[in-house]
């Protein structure tokens, strides 16, 4: 996509970002008339994780990706000593997350099968009851393959 972001004054709707940029924009008063001012910063983009780990073990890489997150931190953390509902699970997590956060962080950990729930079958939605397990085996594994590969 083409950048139409200026320097000088310009409309709103002519800022356009560029992939993986932020458009900032700020009102400002002078001559007589309120112009919009637009600029863009250009974002840093982290490799992807299957580049950067390319000859990693899977315990690595799947480590790697559930750590990427403060969510996903925060959702293992709180999961390692006990079982939880959703609920609990925000009550204990505190401010520091919004649920839609919390709740796609969760999906992301039983997807690469750090945390499971009690549904008997797969389920789109789950129940308000529905308790959530860290799979602790797993993570421990995944942690210990990941310090002896960071340890060379």
């Amino acid at each position: 996509m083409q950048v139409l972001i200026r320097e000088d004054a310009c409309l709103l709707t002519q800022c356009v970002p560029e992939e993986n940029s932020v458009v900032r924009s700020a009102l400002v008063r002078g001559h007589g008339a309120e112009q919009v001012r637009c600029w863009s910063a250009k974002m840093a983009v982290m490799p992807r994780t299957d580049r950067a780990l390319s000859g990693a073990p899977a315990a690595v890489v799947r480590f790697q990706d559930a750590m990427a997150a403060p969510s996903r931190v925060a959702v293992i953390q709180h999961l390692m000593g006990q079982q939880m509902t959703f609920n609990d699970l925000f009550a204990a997590v505190g401010d520091t997350q919004a649920r839609p956060t919390l709740y796609s962080a969760l999906n992301d950990l039983i997807k690469i099968g750090y945390v499971a729930d009690d549904e008997p079958e797969p389920v789109r939605r789950k129940r308000s009851n529905t308790l959530f397990t860290a799979n602790r085996t797993l993570v421990v594994e995944d942690m210990a393959a990941t310090f002896v590969y960071l340890a060379g």
